[in-house]
């Protein structure tokens, strides 16, 4: 959670949340989202059993719980800047979020070092008729 108690959430996680709101209990702002029959908290294994369930019923392959995190702060890496990132991931030190951020490589990125240093990108390939 980042430190003004936002975090950014993408549609299709969003609307998989506003769909938990037609259970009808556990909807309270304080109540866990992932809850046993009751509304308690799950424990570490009821989770990973929970988990790999599903991720077998969709045919996925085996990846840690973990992993899914590491998983999704590289995608968010490869089109946001580190402080987006660091945020999104609740890192306090920039050093963690540095972690995810060796994939990322975005044409904008090398389109503003090149205005940056007055670089000018080269003019695209002309398509020549084949003689």
């Amino acid at each position: 959670m980042t430190s003004n108690g936002y975090v950014p959430l993408a549609d299709p996680p969003h609307d998989a949340l506003q769909r938990l709101l037609a259970r009808g209990d556990f909807t309270l702002r304080d109540d866990y989202v992932f809850c046993g029959r009751v509304g308690g908290r799950l424990d570490v294994s009821a989770l990973r059993k929970r988990y790999h369930a599903a991720r077998k019923a969709a045919g996925l392959r085996h990846v840690k719980l973990h992993g899914l995190r590491h998983g999704a702060g590289s995608l968010v890496a490869r089109q946001s800047d580190a402080v987006f990132v660091q945020h999104f991931l609740g890192h306090s030190k920039m050093s963690t979020t540095e972690r995810y951020m060796h994939a990322k490589s975005r044409r904008e990125d090398v389109e503003r070092l090149n205005r940056a240093l007055g670089a000018v990108s080269p003019a695209p390939p002309v398509e020549r008729p084949h003689q």
